[in-house]
């Protein structure tokens, strides 16, 4: 019998029951029964993902950004000089939203869920 989560977190509460139960995750994880509750636990992440996608791209545009407006997102923190701010350009066509810098910060492009600090 294959449990129906509703939610990832429900998802991952049940992975931890039953790796107490077999003596480790890696056992847990190796066993028939999660393999047979490995396509319950996928929907519930995919669903978990979309809503938090989702979440995120209506409190963007709530707080008056749109899909390729010019913006300064946070990358980092220094220990003596602060945040590390880059230029970006963002896009809310997809199911997350994306920073995509102006230029590369440490071979990166792209911030996912980006924290926006200014227009």
């Amino acid at each position: 019998m294959t449990p129906d989560f509703k939610n990832y977190a429900e998802a991952q509460s049940w992975i931890a029951a039953g790796a107490a139960k077999c003596g480790g995750k890696n056992k847990f994880l190796a066993s028939d029964e999660y393999r047979a509750a490995y396509p319950a636990i996928r929907a519930a992440y995919d669903a978990d993902k979309a809503d938090k996608g989702a979440r995120s791209i209506a409190w963007i545009k709530g707080q008056g950004f749109a899909h390729g407006d010019a913006v300064k997102v946070k990358v980092g923190e220094h220990l003596i000089f602060g945040p590390i701010m880059r230029s970006a350009t963002l896009d809310l066509s997809g199911a997350e939203p994306v920073a995509r810098l102006d230029e590369a910060f440490q071979r990166r492009r792209n911030i996912k869920f980006p924290k926006i600090i200014a227009a």
